[in-house]
């Protein structure tokens, strides 16, 4: 099933997009939200992680280890 968007579609995704990338607030979970979102609404035809990592959009940061001195 093909769903094709207008521009009162498009408006109110990327108005809930924006909302998400509020809530997430730190720029780096915004970006990986980002990038996972344009996977999941590529024409990819699986959605699941490794078509979407393969891609190359959906790139997981690695956080430094956090030391356990004060």
């Amino acid at each position: 099933m093909e769903y094709i968007m207008d521009a009162a579609a498009e408006e109110r995704l990327q108005q809930y997009i924006d909302g998400i990338g509020t809530v997430l607030g730190h720029p780096k979970r915004r970006e990986a939200f980002a990038s996972c979102t344009l996977g999941l609404l590529s024409d990819l035809e699986r959605k699941s992680v490794e078509p979407i990592a393969a891609l190359g959009v959906c790139q997981r940061s690695k956080s430094p280890a956090r030391s356990a001195d004060p």
